[in-house]
């Protein structure tokens, strides 16, 4: 049974570093989305209540802290004295919290609406307002629409709705 144990212990850190690695490459897409789409349509905004706004903003606070905590700590890991083996061990197993956070900032940032003049950008996808068909709110904190005969259902838990109606409704 410790065999098991120590083969989980030495798989599971690389493991979370992938997974830490494919979020953070999602986290740069929706930056470079971003400003592929600002530069499409430079009236995009940010469309966020003010709840929204104090949630993103502490939890991109939250994420930078952790990031640069991570980083400090693999510095001091790798510049102190000691055997190869347990330096590795020990600087795989510092990033475990920021894994886990950047999985949240990832998924939560996919819901993050911003609102142009005939755009909205939700996530990495470009919707023109003019083409969404069937806007329905199915529930208090959803939306759903068809738009290129496929249907999206976006959390708007965090959107500022009156804006985001204002401009399905034109």
């Amino acid at each position: 049974m410790g065999n098991i144990g120590e083969i989980i212990n030495m798989i599971l850190p690389w493991i979370l570093l992938l997974f830490l690695l494919y979020f953070t490459l999602v986290l740069i897409s929706y930056g470079i989305g971003l400003i592929r789409a600002r530069k499409k349509d430079n009236s995009i905004r940010l469309a966020l209540n003010t709840l929204g706004k104090v949630f993103f903003g502490a939890l991109l606070v939250l994420y930078l802290i952790i990031l640069l905590n991570t980083i400090r700590l693999e510095i001091l890991i790798w510049s102190q004295p000691g055997e190869l083996e347990t330096k590795i061990q020990a600087a795989l197993q510092v990033p475990n919290l920021l894994t886990v956070f950047t999985l949240l900032f990832a998924t939560e940032t996919q819901d993050i609406f911003f609102i142009g003049k005939k755009n909205v950008l939700i996530g990495n996808s470009m919707f023109e307002f003019r083409r969404m068909k069937r806007i329905q709110y199915p529930k208090k904190h959803k939306i759903s629409f068809i738009y290129g005969q496929k249907q999206y259902t976006y959390s708007i838990r965090f959107v500022d709705i009156s804006q985001l109606k204002m401009k399905i409704t034109k």
